[in-house]
């Protein structure tokens, strides 16, 4: 081999972390990690709410499929639940589909908390979260239980919640 093209180093360390940065960089591109949640989006506005009087639950059980590249389903998981999802040691990039569980659930409106039931990457990402809405429940049922002392406290219920009471 011509010597021109041959690369010397005088510290032997050096060329095993010049090794070792362009296998964590190349590891990181192939082996990537898209990862988020599922969310009910009550009010619609692409963004998971959690406050003293509201409070958007997230949602087990919504199937989230993988495809590469070519179109080919790489992975399959469905969310915990804490409406959590992970999908590990893929190639980017990828195509990221989330399939509802009811029927009647539609993608909420996109926001900086939530994309569309079909989302790309072609970088790692722990953000692609994705709100679902019920098609009866854009918002959700609230009550105010109030005491004899004329002491309230505003109730937000979703409508599958009624369905237990």
């Amino acid at each position: 081999m011509n010597t021109y093209f041959r690369m010397r180093f005088r510290h032997p360390h050096l060329k095993h972390l010049l090794m070792l940065i362009v296998m964590t960089l190349l590891s990181n591109y192939m082996y990537a990690q898209v990862s988020g949640t599922v969310f009910r989006d009550f009010n619609a506005n692409g963004i998971k709410d959690n406050g003293a009087s509201y409070n958007e639950i997230f949602i087990e059980g919504v199937t989230v499929k993988a495809y590469d590249a070519s179109g080919a389903e790489v992975g399959s998981t469905t969310t915990d639940q804490d409406g959590a999802y992970s999908f590990t040691g893929l190639t980017l990039p990828l195509r990221i589909e989330f399939i509802p569980f009811l029927e009647e659930d539609y993608a909420a409106p996109n926001g900086s908390g939530s994309k569309t039931s079909v989302q790309f990457y072609a970088a790692a990402t722990t953000t692609a979260n994705f709100g679902i809405n019920y098609a009866g429940n854009t918002h959700p049922i609230v009550i105010q239980k109030c005491t004899s002392h004329n002491m309230c406290q505003v109730i937000h219920l979703a409508a599958e919640m009624l369905v237990m009471l």
